[in-house]
């Protein structure tokens, strides 16, 4: 199973700081990227899992699938305004483009199958979305009138 970077450094029992230094970062990064309020690069995982001994791949992948998971437990319960609509779709939009990205790099079945889960359940919101945005529309231009299709 692979595990996220605060575990990973955590085993290997040094740091933030050491881990920053080590990687050639600066501290603040290690804090942001834990405290998932900064996305890691597949380049800055690779760094950081030389240094402490994990696949850097591996560690992208944990963290982008935690993001991802996390960006759909903030999405809104209903798009009842054209600003939860907007935030609806960028939040959908980065869910795929991460789904792409990870999807293209080699990792253990049970990653293959979170991210495969994770697609569907970005999908179903796309449906809602999409629902919503035909009626926000709807009501905009056609004052709630059903048009004839």
């Amino acid at each position: 199973m692979a595990i996220g970077l605060r575990e990973a450094r955590e085993q290997a029992g040094i740091s933030q700081a050491m881990l920053a230094r080590l990687a050639g970062t600066a501290d603040s990064v290690v804090r942001e990227i834990e405290a998932a309020r900064k996305p890691i690069t597949l380049q800055m995982a690779q760094r950081l899992g030389e240094v402490l001994g994990v696949d850097g791949v591996q560690l992208w992948a944990r963290h982008s699938l935690d993001e991802w998971r996390a960006d759909l437990s903030t999405l809104p319960e209903r798009y009842d305004s054209i600003g939860a609509i907007q935030i609806g779709l960028f939040k959908t939009r980065h869910m795929m483009g991460m789904s792409g990205e990870l999807r293209g790099a080699d990792m253990p079945d049970e990653m293959q199958v979170e991210i495969a889960e994770l697609t569907l359940l970005t999908a179903d919101e796309l449906a809602r979305l999409s629902d919503a945005t035909r009626d926000a529309v709807q009501m905009r231009y056609t004052g709630g009138r059903r048009s004839r299709s």
